[in-house]
C-alpha cells in the first residue's frame, strides 16, 4: 500500500514529501543442489514498512502486524502534512 502527499502549486500538482510501502516480510531460499531459489512467508507473520521522504528511503521498520505498520505509515506521511499546515 503506497500513499501520496501531494502539494498543489501554480504549475500543477508537484508530488512532494512522505510516502510509505507496507508488505509481509519473506525469507529467500537461495538455489542449491535440491533446487531453485524460493521464497516463504516469515513465521509467525511479520510486517515491514519502508517509509520514504521526497523519494528516498528514510526509514524501514518491522511490526507484527499490517495494522501496526500500516499506522507507522500513516502517521509518517501525517507528520509531514502538520508540518506542512504550520
Amino acid at each position: 500500500m503506497h500513499l501520496r502527499l501531494t502539494l498543489g502549486n501554480p504549475h500543477g500538482d508537484l508530488t512532494v514529501g512522505k510516502t510509505y510501502k507496507v508488505y509481509q516480510a519473506k525469507y529467500l531460499i537461495p538455489q542449491s543442489d535440491k533446487g531453485p531459489a524460493f521464497t516463504l512467508n516469515a513465521n509467525p507473520p511479520v510486517f515491514h514498512a519502508e517509509l520514504f521522504s521526497t523519494g528516498r528511503l528514510a526509514a524501514f521498520i518491522t511490526r507484527n502486524t499490517y495494522a501496526e505498520a500500516r499506522a507507522e505509515g500513516e502517521d509518517h506521511v501525517r507528520r509531514e502534512n502538520a508540518s506542512q499546515t504550520n
